[in-house]
């Protein structure tokens, strides 16, 4: 079942995109078979999956903190500056790794 992103939960990008890449091998298939021809035109290329996996993976730090600062039974604020400071860390960290 694919997953929709929703407005009103900014981290449900990640987890439609993390769905989404789990499916590639069905989706490929789908989109191969003689049946589908009028919409084979609409196939993710390869450089297209890996450009969802880049946006994945930088969205995934996001994703990340927020179930850190989410789990918390009672969130404070001092928290958000700590949290924040790893978001901006590991983002910056990405530039080195991320070469797409």
């Amino acid at each position: 079942e694919l997953l929709l992103d929703e407005a009103t939960r900014w981290d449900s990008a990640y987890v439609m995109l993390n769905h989404l890449r789990s499916l590639r091998q069905a989706i490929d298939l789908f989109f191969d078979s003689p049946t589908q021809r009028s919409i084979s035109k609409f196939k993710l290329s390869p450089m297209d999956w890996q450009f969802l996996q880049d946006v994945e993976v930088i969205l995934e730090v996001s994703f990340l903190i927020f179930e850190i600062m989410s789990g918390e039974s009672t969130p404070m604020l001092s928290g958000t500056y700590p949290a924040f400071k790893t978001l901006i860390e590991q983002w910056n960290s990405l530039v080195d790794h991320v070469p797409h």
